[in-house]
């Protein structure tokens, strides 16, 4: 009775069905767009004698780096024929740490 009570106060104060109102609110926004300019200046500078040294240097350590992976390289061939032979005599025995 109460519930029937409390409807008949909501149908009286907000109608039938309540209608949802909508407000227009008139808002102006203003942005401020700042643009980033970028300018490439290329400047030509007369080689010295210590570019051209550091040049030979730089090659020196290219050279370097190359040996040094070629011979990397050829460390990682040797690991994979040994891991191969590894594996061939592993399969000789057919049996595992403890002989069975």
């Amino acid at each position: 009775m109460t519930k029937v009570l409390k409807q008949g106060f909501t149908i009286e104060k907000y109608g039938s069905t309540p209608v949802p109102t909508v407000k227009e609110k008139i808002v102006e926004v203003e942005k401020i767009v700042e643009v980033e300019k970028v300018v490439e200046v290329i400047k030509e500078v007369p080689i010295n004698m210590v570019d051209m040294e550091m040049d030979e240097k730089i090659k020196n350590y290219i050279k370097l780096a190359e040996l040094g992976e070629k011979k990397l390289r050829e460390c990682s061939d040797l690991s994979d024929v040994l891991r191969k032979q590894l594996e061939i005599e592993k399969n000789k025995n057919k049996t595992d740490l403890y002989g069975e």
